[in-house]
């Protein structure tokens, strides 16, 4: 029997309000299609050697083997991949459920606005039709059932595990999520001592180096030559994809070792168009976020903490090389958002006293004066869903009507 009824009313509550959200989100944004990157992305297996993101084909090829039915088709392809989704999203609502049962009563109100606006951009993410099947959400999958062991403190060593398999679906896994993992792996150093410290240490750095090599592994030694085994591809991409769509860039990056630098560029150009406008529309929420993270490490009391606090922002900049080399601007940005808030979230279900305590007083703060304050979360809104090549809709309107009067784009 649940003791605390008043907290038990509280989380109910908030777990109505945030379904109702959920499946507002979901009809709005659902993009009833998986498209031609997320179905190619498929036909990579480990038959051919072992080769870079072929973890995800491998185990759809597995269930092929498994089910009496042909699944190797679009349609079968899009149904299990929708039902994939779901049960991520499933997972995700246990790891907010075992969140918010974790965080002391008087914090909840900070850890249920921070679920709201995480759900508000992850959800339409990966409903919507530009990343429906994107290998992230299988990445994030793995990384919510590492939270999970994080914060009940026990079985921690898959996180090394968990890890691997998340580079074996996408090498990009290293820039993008793995710092999720590795904050609050830190953070436990930090908070620990003895045997417990030289846990995660070791934790951290196993995890660390196997993902590093791996990654290096798979962008420099990986590639395939051959025409033939690049048919093979090809091939089982067009029966996966819709009418036969093939992504051909992934395929002849991936398997030829083509470098796609060249073809991508125009659409860089667009990602450094959109950036600064999208940083400038989503500034109430930098500053609000440059002001917290100032208060935490003013509020610590010593040198350690203070360099504990320091690495939480500080370890967001792994993200920073995907900027800088690759293009889809919409998932770097997603990338950023889900560490913050996750590790965030995190660090509620541990009790961070210091980091709670700081964000309830900025709520507080910002609700005391503006009266405004609870539109910001419908201003989020307006924002998404996020894309991938472009950011969303919006700045892809800007950046594009931007070209057709500068014409930046050759």
């Amino acid at each position: 029997m649940f003791r605390n009824k008043s907290k038990l009313k509280s989380i109910l509550q908030f777990v109505f309000v945030f379904l109702l959200v959920c499946f507002a989100l979901f009809v709005t944004y659902y993009g009833q299609e998986v498209r031609r990157y997320n179905t190619t992305i498929l036909a990579f297996n480990y038959s051919y050697g072992f080769i870079s993101r072929g973890l995800l084909g491998t185990l759809y090829l597995g269930l092929d083997a498994l089910i009496p039915k042909d699944i190797l088709n679009y349609v079968d392809t899009a149904n299990i991949t929708f039902i994939a989704t779901n049960v991520i999203m499933g997972i995700f609502f246990f790891l907010v459920l075992y969140i918010l049962f974790k965080t002391s009563e008087k914090y909840l109100n900070g850890a249920q606005n921070i679920i709201l606006f995480f759900a508000v951009f992850f959800v339409p993410m990966y409903y919507s039709l530009r990343n429906m099947g994107r290998p992230d959400i299988y990445m994030l999958f793995l990384t919510f059932l590492g939270l999970i062991l994080i914060i009940w403190g026990k079985m921690e060593w898959l996180i090394i595990p968990f890890s691997i398999l998340n580079v074996m679906i996408h090498q990009g896994y290293v820039f993008m999520f793995y710092n999720i993992f590795m904050y609050p792996l830190i953070y436990k150093i930090f908070q620990t001592t003895g045997k417990q410290r030289k846990k995660y240490i070791a934790i951290l750095g196993t995890s660390f180096l196997s993902v590093s090599v791996l990654f290096l592994y798979f962008n420099f030694f990986s590639h395939i030559s051959g025409q033939e085994t690049y048919n093979a591809i090809y091939a089982m991409a067009a029966q996966l994809g819709n009418g036969g769509e093939v992504y051909e860039t992934l395929l002849t990056h991936e398997i030829l070792g083509i470098d796609p630098w060249d073809q991508e560029w125009p659409q860089h150009i667009y990602n450094f168009i959109e950036l600064p406008i999208y940083c400038l529309l989503m500034s109430p929420f930098i500053v609000l976020g440059v002001r917290l993270f100032k208060n935490i490490i003013l509020a610590a009391e010593t040198k350690t903490d203070k360099i504990k606090y320091a690495l939480f922002p500080l370890c967001s900049a792994t993200i920073l090389p995907c900027y800088i080399l690759k293009i889809d601007f919409g998932r770097w940005i997603f990338a950023g958002l889900a560490y913050f808030a996750l590790v965030i979230l995190v660090l509620y279900a541990l009790h961070d006293e210091i980091v709670t305590e700081q964000i309830e007083k900025l709520i507080a703060d910002v609700q005391a004066k503006y009266s405004y304050a609870p539109l910001l979360l419908v201003y989020a809104a307006t924002t998404i869903p996020l894309h991938d090549i472009h950011i969303n809709e919006i700045m892809r309107s800007i950046s594009e009507w931007l070209d057709s009067y500068l014409h930046i784009i050759a």
